[in-house]
């Protein structure tokens, strides 16, 4: 038997989201992501040189060619004091968490 809550216990919507605000969406970290990086940053000083992300994207299996991923490493690396350049992925993570919610995750 299915009964209907008395007229004194429902709230209309205007108290409703008083009562209950709307909690934002929190962006979370993504873990396989993160232990990906920490496999291939053996050191662990937070970046991958240049050099290793050409090789990294040369031995995934797909057909790119040397040019197309020099140039899509270099867009993404960082110049250095060194001769290399370096992707730095932690600051990769630490951005994640600054990114404002778009207004479509709030419908």
């Amino acid at each position: 038997m299915i009964t209907e809550p008395a007229e004194s216990q429902t709230l209309s919507p205007k108290e409703d989201s008083k009562a209950s605000p709307t909690p934002k969406p929190e962006l979370k970290k993504d873990v396989d992501l993160e232990r990906a990086f920490h496999y291939f940053d053996r050191e662990r000083v937070g970046y991958l040189k240049s050099e290793d992300l050409e090789n990294l994207f040369h031995s995934l299996g797909q057909c790119f060619s040397k040019i197309y991923v020099r140039d899509l490493v270099s867009r993404i690396c960082e110049p250095s004091k060194s001769h290399s350049r370096r992707f730095y992925y932690r600051v990769l993570f630490e951005s994640a968490n600054n990114i404002p919610p778009s207004p479509a995750n709030h419908e």
